[in-house]
């Protein structure tokens, strides 16, 4: 290990390695910023969780498909969609208001847009449950405040 006479100068992977990670070489070597890693939760949901990131086009269609894919909906799926707090959450329902496309893509309608402030061209984190069978979708307002909440003084 080299030696530095100031540890802000030296590469973050010569100083800092997270209790229970190493770091390959190769990320080693791209390492450049320190991450506060949040203590573990009691119940930890993150097996569970599937996530995807996703572009919205003109008519609403997601660009990634693979959470459905996770959960095994497939084309023609019927799904009910609510909206809490701009948060879209999807679930599976019998009664096909709105259905997966026979793409095996989601086209999420405009009136869930607009209540969730989604527009063209916006990318929106895709979570998973599992076991649930639940697909929430957040745009990055949303996420972006999640994370000033969760710890704001790193932004500061």
């Amino acid at each position: 290990m080299k030696s530095y006479d100031d540890a802000d100068r030296a590469p973050l992977a010569d100083w800092w390695e997270p209790a229970g990670f190493f770091l390959s070489a190769n990320q080693k070597h791209r390492a450049s910023i320190a991450i506060a890693y949040p203590d573990p939760l009691q119940e930890s949901p993150a097996d569970d969780l599937y996530c995807a990131v996703a572009t919205i086009d003109g008519r609403g269609r997601l660009s990634d498909r693979s959470a459905l894919r996770v959960l095994g909906w497939a084309g023609g799926q019927g799904i009910s969609i609510a909206v809490k707090d701009r948060v879209a959450v999807l679930k599976p329902s019998p009664d096909r208001r709105w259905t997966v496309r026979l793409n095996g893509y989601l086209v999420l309608p405009a009136k869930v847009r607009h209540a969730c402030d989604l527009f063209t061209g916006d990318r929106v984190l895709i979570a998973a449950a599992l076991t649930r069978s639940i697909l929430v979708v957040y745009s990055t307002p949303v996420l972006a405040s999640a994370l000033w909440r969760y710890q704001s003084d790193l932004w500061t």
